[in-house]
């Protein structure tokens, strides 16, 4: 009986119209239980919500441009028509990093974070250069602020369930959101084009959608995975289109101004020594280390060879690519900062989570800077407390591939995409469509 009674309260449903009142002493003891923890878990997040604003948002003398600094230096330089991947005043440097243990090649006891963005990113920041630096920071926060509340409005286009919209409260909470706005970054460019692509698989239009992710692919190679994954199964427009798109929007500055800036990019990156800095989830990252970077490049292709060889065989649909194939990114990338994962909001918005991913999205919500403070005491917390962000990666991965497909949560979005296979349920549940259920903490059995 206990056990049953537990399971009741995990599977209780709550009606939108009787939610108000699920705490009051006339209703059932399971629904107030329900209740209690929703409104505890609610104000928990935007207690975190809260907390992370405030760290994020510095303005005036005591904050440092950091990110944005070294990107800004980048675009001033472009603007005297000189390197722009060279040391400058404007870059954040980081010094004193100490691994508690032998060192890589990939990571030194300082690290100049020179701006790493392919050179196409360069035009757009160039007008920002032309004012201040603080003035130009805060102008692009502004922007990075409304494409993010763009992004979510897009979402919540695509899945205007009311039971979904609990989940808005886990994307304010993210960690990857407050790093952006932290450091200054240009991550939001990412989300929005990310929305706007999900938009389009489930439309199934290919043109847009191979479009957004070609732009997302020309900003960050990174996730060149993706489209490359969409080629070995069936979805070929898209990532034909995608890497059309990555193609054209880099052969740009080839063409305003040589091959000399990819030279000049290239040797940036390979002197790049910030691998294993805060935050990089990266399999390259997390064996650096450990001190075995050669093992992280061996498991990068070995994963890269392994998932490709998949998808061919599977051929799963759009949406299990993609999710797939952001997920490889995170893991096989050199570089996967935690701001990356933001690329993950419109994948796991609509998607019917298995307790795995449930933890892995609360493990998204850990500010970077809680980790850096309590990581660096020993060899064993740095190497596995300097990016937690791993851990959440790998449960979403692990989840991903358990369920075989992807599945939303409600179908009954006025612009559904492709129908999944229905989930069924067991002790006699009724279809997810027609109730009210907080999927971010109600256990799914798929």
């Amino acid at each position: 009986m206990p056990n049953k009674n537990i399971k009741e309260i995990l599977t209780a449903k709550i009606n939108p119209e009787e939610f108000v009142v699920s705490l009051g002493r006339k209703a059932p003891w399971r629904k107030q239980i329900a209740g209690v923890c929703i409104w505890f878990c609610a104000a928990a997040f935007l207690l975190l919500v809260s907390y992370q604003a405030v760290a994020s948002f510095h303005f005036g003398y005591e904050h440092e441009l950091t990110d944005y600094g070294s990107l800004y230096g980048s675009a001033l330089l472009a603007n005297l028509h000189v390197n722009p991947y060279r040391d400058n005043p404007m870059v954040f440097h980081i010094q004193g990093i100490d691994p508690h243990g032998p060192s890589t090649p990939l990571q030194g006891t300082s690290v100049k974070a020179i701006n790493l963005n392919p050179p196409v990113v360069l035009y757009p920041f160039r007008l920002l250069a032309r004012l201040t630096p603080d003035t130009s920071y805060v102008v692009w926060e502004a922007i990075s602020a409304a494409l993010f509340i763009a992004s979510i409005l897009l979402i919540l286009k695509i899945y205007p369930a009311e039971s979904l919209r609990i989940r808005i409260l886990w994307i304010l909470a993210m960690g990857a959101v407050w790093y952006t706005f932290h450091l200054g970054q240009i991550y939001m460019i990412l989300l929005f084009f990310a929305s706007i692509a999900w938009w389009a698989l489930r439309k199934q239009n290919w043109l847009v959608a191979g479009i957004s992710i070609g732009v997302i692919c020309a900003i960050k190679p990174n996730f060149l995975v993706w489209p490359g994954l969409m080629i070995a199964g069936k979805s070929k427009k898209v990532g034909f289109t995608a890497f059309a798109t990555t193609g054209v929007l880099s052969a740009i500055p080839l063409a305003l101004q040589g091959p000399l800036i990819y030279r000049e990019w290239l040797a940036a990156c390979r002197g790049f020594n910030g691998y294993e800095l805060p935050g990089n989830a990266s399999l390259l990252a997390i064996c650096s280390r450990a001190g075995i970077p050669q093992v992280g490049f061996a498991l990068t292709i070995v994963l890269l060879a392994a998932v490709t060889l998949w998808v061919v065989i599977t051929k799963p649909e759009v949406r299990y690519t993609s999710e797939i194939g952001i997920l490889t990114s995170l893991i096989a990338g050199p570089i996967s900062w935690l701001g990356y994962t933001i690329l993950l909001v419109p994948v796991l918005y609509g998607k019917a989570m298995s307790t795995a991913a449930r933890i892995g999205g609360v493990l998204l919500c850990i500010p970077v800077w809680i980790s850096i403070s309590n990581a660096d005491t020993s060899r064993l917390t740095y190497i596995l407390l300097w990016a937690p962000n791993m851990y959440a990666i790998a449960l979403l991965a692990y989840s991903a591939v358990r369920a075989g497909v992807y599945r939303e949560a409600c179908e009954e979005s006025v612009e559904a995409g492709p129908k999944s296979p229905p989930v069924r349920k067991k002790f006699g549940a009724a279809p997810l469509e027609t109730h009210w259920r907080f999927q971010t903490f109600v256990p799914s059995k798929n």
